[in-house]
C-alpha cells in the first residue's frame, strides 16, 4: 500500500510540474502583447505555421487520440485505467467548445459579452457562430473570446505526458513516444505562439482551465488504478 500511494503521488507530481512551465509561458509573455498586435500579421502570413496549426491544432484532438490510446495500448503494464481521464477530458472539451445545452461555454461567454454576428451591409444577423463563420456574407464581432487554443494546446499536451512517462520506452512503444514527444513539441510551440501574438491577456487566463481539467482528469487516473491495485 505504501509502495502504490508513492507511485501516485510521484505520478501525479510529474504531470503537475509540466503545468507550471505553461503558467510561466504566460507569464513572460504579458509584457509582448503590444508587440504581438502589431506583428500578428507575420503569423498570419507563414505558410509553414499555418500548416501546422492546420493539421496538427484544428484536428488535434483525433492526433491526441491516436498518441493517447496507442502508448496505452503498447505499454506493457496494464494496471490502468486511462479512459476514466480521456472520458473526463473529452466531455469537458464538448462542452467547453462544442455544446452545452445549445451553444458551447466559449460562444455562451463571447456573446453575453458582446460577441454578434454582422452582415456584409452592416445588419445583425441571428445565427450562431458557427453559422456566421461560415457565412461568405458575414463576419463575427467578438466579445470576449476565450483562447480554445490555450485551453486544447494545455491540456491534451499534459494528458500526452501523463500516459508518456506512465512506463520508459521500449520496443515499439519507442517510435509511439518519439512521435508523441515532436506532437507535444508542436503543440507547445503553437501556445507560445498563441501566448505572443494572439488573445487578450485575459483570454488566454480563462483559456488555462485546460490545466486544471486536465490535472483533474489525471488524478482521476491515477485514483481509479490505485484501486485496481489494492483490489
Amino acid at each position: 500500500m505504501a509502495t502504490v500511494a508513492k507511485t501516485f503521488s510521484m505520478e501525479l507530481r510529474n504531470a503537475a510540474w509540466p503545468s507550471l512551465v505553461f503558467v510561466l509561458v504566460f507569464l513572460v509573455t504579458l509584457p509582448l502583447g503590444t508587440f504581438g498586435r502589431t506583428h500578428r500579421q507575420l503569423i498570419n502570413e507563414n505558410v509553414g505555421l499555418t500548416s501546422l496549426n492546420a493539421i496538427f491544432v484544428h484536428f488535434g484532438y483525433w492526433w491526441f487520440t491516436a498518441a493517447y490510446f496507442g502508448l496505452i495500448i503498447s505499454a506493457r503494464r496494464k494496471l490502468r485505467s486511462p479512459f476514466f481521464a480521456y472520458a473526463l477530458n473529452s466531455a469537458c472539451a464538448i462542452v467547453f467548445q462544442a455544446w452545452f445545452f445549445g451553444p458551447s461555454i466559449v460562444e455562451r461567454i463571447n456573446r453575453i459579452s458582446g460577441g454578434h454576428c454582422v452582415a456584409d451591409n452592416g445588419e445583425k444577423r441571428r445565427l450562431t457562430m458557427r453559422e456566421c463563420l461560415q457565412c461568405v456574407n458575414c463576419s463575427w464581432i467578438d466579445g470576449f473570446d476565450v483562447s480554445s487554443h490555450y485551453y486544447f494546446l494545455s491540456s491534451q499536451f499534459l494528458l500526452l505526458w501523463h500516459v508518456a512517462n506512465c512506463q520508459a520506452p521500449s520496443g515499439r512503444r519507442t517510435v509511439l513516444w518519439i512521435l508523441s514527444a515532436l506532437l507535444m513539441t508542436i503543440w507547445f510551440t503553437e501556445f507560445c505562439i498563441t501566448s505572443v501574438f494572439f488573445h487578450t491577456a485575459g483570454e488566454r487566463l480563462a483559456g488555462l482551465t485546460g490545466i486544471i481539467v486536465a490535472l483533474v482528469a489525471i488524478r482521476v487516473d491515477l485514483e481509479q488504478s490505485e484501486e485496481i491495485v489494492s483490489s
